[in-house]
Order: C-alpha cells, then sequence, then structure tokens
C-alpha cells in the first residue's frame, strides 16, 4: 500500500462529530466567557491605586512647599545684611572699600563719618587715586540738582568736570567724571556722599612713587651722559668722524631725556589729581510688592512641584508608552488569532 493511499484511508475514516457534541460547542461558544481570577479584582484595585497615587503626590507637593519657604526665607534674611568695609590690598599697592548706604535724613551729622570711609592719600608719595561713588536721590528735580551741585563741588576745590551724562524721564540717571586735587579728594567725596543716600562707595590707590623715582634715576643718568659727550666735543684735536658720532649720540640722549621727562611730568600730573566717578540715580518709583502670605507661598509651590511631577509623568508615558502599546497590539492580536483557529476547528467539524 502506498502513501497515496495511506492519506486517501485516513481522509476517508476521519471521524465525526456527534449531533450533542456540535450543539454543545456551540452553546459554550455563544455564551459570554467567565471572568478570569484575576480579572475579577482588577478594576476594583485601579480605582484604589489612582487615587492613592494622586493621594501621594498632592501630600508631597504639601509637604515640600511647606518646608522649603522657610530656607527661602533664612537665605533671604542672610542676603539682607549690610555691607562691611574690605580692604583687599595694603595702601602702596591697590586699595578698595565699600561703604554701607546713609540715609539723607542723617544730614550733618553723619557727614564726617561717611568721609571717613574713604581713605586718604598717603602723604608724601605720589599716587593714582581713583573712587567710584554711587548715589540716590528722590526724584528727578533732586537728581538735577545733584548733578549741578556736583559740578560746583569739583570746581571749588579747584578741580574740574571731565565728563557728564545726564538723562531723566519718570526715573533718571546722571554720570560725572571728576578730577579734584589729591590734598582735597576726601573733602570733595563727603561733599559729594552728602548729595543724597549712598548706595555704593569704591577707592582704589595705585602706587605711583616707585615709577618717578626710576624715571628720575633715568633723568639722572641721561643728563651726566650728555654732559661727558659735550666734554669730549670741546677737544679741538677729535677727528670729523669722532666728532660726528659723538654730535649724533649726544643728539640721541637729548631726545631720550626729553621723552624721560614728559613721561615724570605725566605721571606727576596723574598722581596730583584725583579721579571721581559719580553716579547719580532716582529711586525706583515702584514700591516693593509685600510679600505673599504662607498660605499663597505654599499653594504657589505646590502648584510647581505638581507641574514638575506632571512632567516626569508626561516623560514616563513617551519614553514607556510605545511599549506598552506595542505589548497590547500583540495581545490583541494573539487573541484574534487564537479565535479564528478556534472557528476554523468549528467549521471543519
Amino acid at each position: 500500500m502506498t502513501s497515496a493511499d495511506i492519506t486517501e484511508l485516513l481522509r476517508s475514516s476521519r471521524p465525526v462529530a456527534p449531533d450533542a457534541l456540535r450543539e454543545r460547542v456551540r452553546a459554550i461558544a455563544a455564551t459570554k466567557p467567565a471572568p478570569s481570577p484575576g480579572s475579577r479584582f482588577r478594576l476594583p484595585r485601579l480605582r484604589l491605586v489612582v487615587p492613592a497615587v494622586a493621594t501621594t503626590a498632592l501630600a508631597a507637593a504639601a509637604l515640600i512647599a511647606v518646608v522649603r519657604p522657610a530656607h527661602q526665607r533664612a537665605v533671604f534674611e542672610t542676603a539682607k545684611q549690610p555691607a562691611t568695609t574690605e580692604l583687599t590690598a595694603p595702601v602702596t599697592g591697590q586699595l578698595r572699600t565699600q561703604a554701607p548706604s546713609a540715609t539723607p535724613k542723617q544730614g550733618a551729622a553723619d557727614f564726617g563719618a561717611t568721609a571717613s570711609t574713604a581713605p586718604a592719600p598717603a602723604a608724601g608719595r605720589a599716587q593714582d587715586y581713583q573712587a567710584q561713588i554711587g548715589i540716590e536721590v528722590k526724584d528727578t528735580d533732586a537728581l538735577s540738582t545733584a548733578t549741578k551741585r556736583a559740578m560746583t563741588i569739583a570746581q571749588s576745590l579747584g578741580g574740574f568736570v571731565v565728563a557728564s551724562q545726564y538723562a531723566s524721564s519718570d526715573t533718571g540717571t546722571a554720570s560725572i567724571t571728576l578730577r579734584v586735587p589729591a590734598a582735597k579728594v576726601q573733602e570733595a567725596i563727603a561733599q559729594l556722599t552728602a548729595l543724597g543716600k549712598l548706595t555704593s562707595q569704591q577707592v582704589q590707590i595705585q602706587d605711583l612713587q616707585e615709577q618717578l623715582d626710576q624715571l628720575a634715576r633715568e633723568v639722572t643718568v641721561l643728563r651726566g651722559r650728555i654732559a661727558h659727550i659735550t666734554a669730549l666735543l670741546a677737544n679741538p684735536n677729535l677727528t670729523p668722524e669722532r666728532r660726528a658720532q659723538l654730535t649724533a649720540r649726544r643728539a640721541q640722549l637729548q631726545t631720550d631725556l626729553r621723552r624721560i621727562r614728559q613721561q615724570s611730568a605725566g605721571v606727576s600730573q596723574q598722581a596730583s589729581l584725583a579721579t571721581i566717578q559719580l553716579a547719580l540715580a532716582t529711586k525706583n518709583k515702584s514700591e516693593v510688592p509685600a510679600p505673599a502670605s504662607r498660605v499663597r507661598r505654599t499653594l504657589d509651590e505646590a502648584g510647581r512641584i505638581l507641574t514638575w511631577e506632571g512632567v516626569a509623568l508626561l516623560y514616563g508615558l513617551v519614553v514607556v508608552g510605545p511599549f506598552v502599546l506595542f505589548g497590547a497590539l500583540a495581545w490583541v492580536g494573539t487573541r484574534m488569532r487564537r479565535r479564528n483557529v478556534e472557528s476554523r476547528l468549528l467549521a471543519r467539524s
């Protein structure tokens, strides 16, 4: 018997299900499948988990919002500490000071105290003295008056105005660069700081005495060399070539001497006058808003925290979502394929 005969024999002898079995299978297929033990508790579990997660997120946000403002207030109180005077270098090098604010109501009582915050130039030494002062006035009228007064102060002390810039609308600012004699710089600073509320003060002192001494030594050396060459040129026995060389050498030394003297005069001029940069500004009309209440701060902080939690949840959904969708599609495809197989089996039987 061949394989074809065996196949034909098996097909012809295929068992046939009885009618009672067919009806039972159809009845089972038509009825709704009973829920699995896991699915019975799936929906109730979700109803419990979702509120629990939401409650936990709200509680965490509220706790952080209540605790965090205390830390912020501590930092704010620390930031409000007044500025102190700081010396970063000796007087012979560079010196910087930061003065505390002074109110206009203090008047003449604080006049000397304010001036004492600015160090005086060292007596008997050439120094480059530079000061930056910030003054606040109440309005634009006071700003105009203070600007004119600052110029008058510099001129009355024997100084002058190097540059001036003024601008005003609802608020205003003015920037003035003054040069005053170094011997009167403390008096100038004292009068300028009395124009309004002192907001900042910085002084820089650079020693120039060593540079002047070095230039003076170079002048002495050059003058000695010129005198020596002049004495040599007085010799009538010099050859024309030698006389020409000495003459050219003396001319070069005289040029160097003029340059050194000009440089020394410039340094002396720089040391004789102190530079004061004055910045005037009106008081900002917008009042500082009152701090929010503790409840408002807590709610705002909780809202920000919930926003970040939502962002984190959305990020997690974006990352995990494709995998969940792929798994769901695979599960639906498996179920549909299984039902098709069951339907084909029932149709063949």
